[in-house]
């Protein structure tokens, strides 16, 4: 259903047949003539009866004996026109216009029927109003250009809900349309009153569609009008997806305390969509790979900008998540008893807070603590979790947010049998779905998940999100890229606020411990060959070994001349292989490249950029004109994030072949 040049529906047609024998029509009395002629020129007739029926009417009020009766009148009628302007009239600017037309009048002839309206002051006043008045008048009643294509999408509005299986927008009808946006089609419908609200209107709307036989990656919104009235809703159809370009994240958006609002993503408007984290725990399901883990980056982001949040990660899904705020993160469980550790020691910091204060307010010196976990399921799920864990969650649940300890818990289904308990998803107070495998597995996030639609988001980061009682939004996240992870991670590493020492005592031996545990459980780096000699290449090789996963390839080409200078040895495998990959990566970011020339830069063989090269261009990380053309990078894309991807599907397939083979 496109829009024709003259902004008119493209759908069904109706066809008139004029009558066999016409009749000619019959002469009306005078007065039907008179009246009719009356309505026809109405546009100027009222203004022009406006001035002299007012000074009449004021000045005989104001002579006679029945002004008593006459202003108790006026301002029951402007009483009137101002509360019922909006049950009457659809537009908001002429609601506006109503309610200042009765209170000027209200005004006039008050001021007229006491002190007199056939004076200098009066008369010049009343000229004043007139002129002002007549202008916004005519200027609202002149004819639009629209009027036609109203009728027109009227029309086809009747015959669609005329073929409709039931049909339950009868009488209602299209009054106003928006045409601004070439991929929305926002239609104001005017449902019938009494018998209509917006929520049939919404129930309808696939139906709608269907029968307005539209393609099937158009969508419909349906949101209340602004103006008060309540039979009164803007039906969109959306032909193109809005939300279907990311964004990156702007670290300016970026909130400096935990008490301000933080961003959770924008809205298909390009508005922001912004809440207050305090006092509240979050609920996240969805697929995997649907934007889940990059929404999490979002909030670290946001966590890291902070100087009175201090954050603890869950991360049983190996690791991966936290990894690139390794930086700013205070405690890291990667196992189900350090995760037992990590929730025994905030209930502990809960009860300590909640000794002294009933209503705990977060500061640099008293930080608030947030507790990511990823993936729920592993904590607290029905056969992967523990019971333990499950009744530490409950209890950091139903007390936590009043202590500034909040949950952040994100799994893919979200039911009793990956929560737990309900106490748990009970006491989540915001929730977001993003893409689940069914629609009702948004119930569990969403109380209205059934008008919704959850599993026909199309893109990776689109979600819904429900704020407490209000209606769900739907959204999407930011996206960061990897360079950009790490540059941020680096930022707010120094302005990492810590506990009180009280609070880290109560928290117990496991969170004081918590660094030496996880340096001792780093891999032990090979034996390196002492220099006798102090110089600046020893300073680079030492400092190289503190260096975060992502370097520029220029630096580590500097530091390998500067290991060779001094007989050092050279990376391990697995860092080599990195950088080749990085300088792979940073070549396709140069221009097109042909196989040769990027494992030429790169040290990678041409046999693995010639397989990994259309493994690339199936993500849509990359491109390739035609045949022997060379490849280059989609803007917007990133592709260590696409080499991520490429190196988990393997594993997951060499997995299957195992299991085949074993079977």
């Amino acid at each position: 259903m496109k829009r024709t040049k003259q902004q008119q529906p493209v759908g069904y047609t109706v066809t008139f047949t004029p009558q066999q024998q016409q009749q000619p029509p019959k002469r009306r009395a005078w007065p039907v003539r008179a009246g009719r002629w009356l309505h026809r020129n109405r546009l100027w007739l009222i203004p022009l009866s406006v001035p002299p029926g007012l000074s009449v009417m004021a000045q005989k009020a104001h002579t006679g004996s029945w002004w008593w009766w006459f202003i108790p009148a006026v301002l029951l009628v402007s009483s009137a026109i101002v509360m019922g302007a909006p049950d009457r009239w659809d537009r908001v600017s002429e609601v506006r216009f109503a309610r200042a037309t009765a209170v000027g009048i209200a005004s006039w002839l008050i001021a007229g029927t006491l002190w007199g309206a056939w004076n200098a002051f009066m008369t010049y006043t009343l000229g004043g109003l007139w002129t002002l008045w007549t202008g916004i008048w005519w200027w609202h009643k002149r004819p639009r250009k629209q009027d036609k294509a109203l009728a027109e999408w009227d029309l086809q509005w009747q015959m669609i809900i005329h073929r409709m299986r039931p049909k339950p927008l009868t009488n209602s009808h299209v009054i106003d349309v928006d045409l601004s946006d070439e991929n929305v089609d926002a239609l104001l419908v005017q449902l019938d009153r009494g018998r209509q609200d917006i929520g049939d209107l919404r129930a309808a709307g696939n139906s709608i569609l269907s029968a307005w036989e539209c393609p099937e990656e158009t969508t419909f919104r349906v949101s209340k009008h602004g103006g008060g009235n309540r039979n009164l809703a803007w039906f969109r159809i959306q032909h193109a997806n809005p939300l279907a370009e990311r964004r990156e994240w702007d670290e300016d958006l970026a909130p400096r305390s935990f008490l301000d609002e933080f961003v959770v993503g924008f809205t298909p408007e390009g508005a922001l969509i912004k809440t207050l984290m305090r006092k509240a725990h979050w609920f996240i399901i969805g697929m995997t790979q649907w934007g889940k883990s990059s929404w999490l980056g979002q909030l670290m982001a946001q966590l890291g900008a902070c100087d009175d949040t201090i954050i603890w990660f869950i991360d049983l899904k190996g690791g991966g998540t936290v990894a690139p705020w390794r930086r700013i993160v205070d405690w890291e469980a990667t196992t189900q008893d350090e995760a037992e550790a990590m929730l025994s020691a905030a209930v502990r910091i809960i009860k300590a807070r909640n000794a002294v204060t009933d209503d705990h307010e977060p500061s640099p010196e008293d930080p608030a603590i947030i507790i990511v976990v990823d993936e729920a399921n592993e904590a607290w799920g029905q056969g992967t979790g523990t019971s333990r864990l499950v009744s530490l969650g409950v209890s950091v649940a139903s007390l936590g947010a009043g202590m500034s300890v909040h949950l952040v818990a994100a799994t893919q289904i979200g039911g009793l049998s990956s929560m737990g308990d309900e106490r748990i998803r009970g006491n989540m107070g915001k929730s977001m779905a993003f893409r689940p495998e069914k629609d009702e597995h948004a119930q569990y996030a969403l109380q209205d998940w059934a008008k919704l639609n959850a599993s026909r988001l199309d893109e990776p980061g689109m979600f819904y999100f429900k704020d407490n009682e209000k209606d769900s939004v739907l959204g999407r996240g930011f996206w960061l890229s990897r360079p950009q992870r790490a540059r941020l991670a680096r930022m707010y590493a120094d302005r990492r606020p810590v506990l009180p020492e009280a609070l880290a005592l109560h928290a117990g031996e496991a969170y004081l411990t918590r660094h030496d545990r996880k340096a001792a459980a780093r891999p032990s780096s090979p034996t390196v060959k002492e220099p006798t000699v102090s110089s600046p290449q020893e300073m680079a090789a030492a400092i190289e070994a503190e260096l975060p996963a992502f370097v520029s390839v220029a630096d580590m080409r500097a530091l390998d001349e500067a290991r060779a200078d001094e007989g050092l040895p050279p990376l391990s495998a697995e860092r080599a292989h990195q950088n080749s990959q990085d300088r792979f990566v940073e070549e396709l970011l140069r221009g097109p490249r042909s196989p040769k020339e990027l494992a030429a830069a790169s040290g990678m063989s041409v046999s693995w950029v010639r397989h990994i090269l259309p493994r690339l261009a199936d993500y849509g990380a990359v491109k390739q004109e035609g045949p022997r053309q060379p490849y280059e990078a989609v803007p917007g894309m990133d592709l260590h994030e696409a080499l991520e991807e490429i190196r988990s599907d393997r594993r997951k397939l060499e997995a299957q072949a195992r299991e085949m083979v074993g079977s």
